[in-house]
């Protein structure tokens, strides 16, 4: 595999902070990511972008980054390990290409590891728009505003440190949904699992239908291949259950609350077929 590595602009030599962008097809979307990240309040931290796909680097020159060109699409969790193999930082901070941080966000990542015991958080997601009926409809993207002891389950805003994140091997590269819950269990010895609600972001989690019931399908398959090869995790996940249950406060009108319910019937469907479809190949493979 060539690689192809290039830096633009100042490079912090020790950054408290790494910040790791798998970029995929998002372009301008990338670039208003790139423009959040400069106007952090807290300034100790390096952005390095893995490209999984082939941005333009001309766009790049503008801001200060290390970026590396895969050559092809490899997914997400093993572009993410990439970065976090080249990172300065003794803490990593993982971010959606297409989502745009809140001016506080390094800060809230650096205060929630004060505590030494911490050893990995997740954010909050917020809707980038009111209008996207499939964000709105996520119960675990929002908790409220109390630290809670959460797995990671939001891979797009989500911190580490690193020590601990290599010595587990990172995200596993085979998974492309659950990837979080999958790395929660492998830290389970090394500190406490927080949800920090000033570590927040904006971003769409689906643009259409058909994306989100994409995701859908992506998340039945790799529950059931949790619940297959690694019922520990299914049992571990289990201990988090009074979290799925908190309910996002956005107000709803009518025809969104009739959209909801058919989204939820069709996404339903979508996570049983994929979950279906993992046990029939793995029938297939005995």
């Amino acid at each position: 595999m060539k690689i192809i590595e290039k830096q633009f602009g100042y490079q912090n030599p020790r950054p408290k902070i790494s910040v790791i962008i798998v970029a995929y097809k998002t372009n301008l979307e990338l670039r208003d990511c790139l423009d959040s990240l400069n106007k952090q309040t807290y300034k100790n931290f390096e952005t390095i972008v893995v490209d999984n796909d082939y941005e333009s680097t001309e766009m790049l020159k503008h801001y200060s980054l290390r970026y590396y060109r895969l050559g092809k699409n490899y997914k997400p969790s093993y572009a993410r390990n990439y970065g976090a193999k080249n990172a300065r930082g003794t803490l990593l901070a993982f971010l959606d290409d297409d989502a745009i941080t809140d001016k506080h966000w390094t800060l809230g990542i650096f205060n929630a590891f004060q505590d030494q015991a911490t050893v990995a958080i997740r954010g909050k997601i917020l809707p980038k728009s009111t209008n996207n009926i499939y964000t709105l409809m996520s119960n675990t993207y929002d908790l409220g505003e109390s630290i809670l002891d959460s797995p990671i389950t939001l891979e797009g805003n989500c911190a580490v440190r690193r020590k601990e994140f290599l010595n587990v091997d990172g995200f596993d590269p085979k998974l492309y949904g659950h990837e979080g819950v999958d790395l929660s269990y492998k830290l389970l010895n090394y500190g406490r699992q927080l949800y920090v609600p000033n570590v927040v972001i904006y971003h769409n989690s689906s643009d259409n239908l058909r994306h989100y019931l994409k995701r859908e399908f992506r998340h039945g398959y790799n529950s059931s291949l949790h619940y297959h090869e690694c019922p520990e995790i299914v049992l571990y996940l289990n201990r988090f259950k009074h979290l799925w249950a908190i309910k996002n406060t956005y107000k709803l009108n009518t025809i969104q609350k009739f959209h909801i319910i058919v989204i939820r019937a069709l996404s339903r469907a979508a996570f049983h077929i994929g979950s279906l479809l993992y046990r029939a190949r793995s029938i297939s493979l005995r």
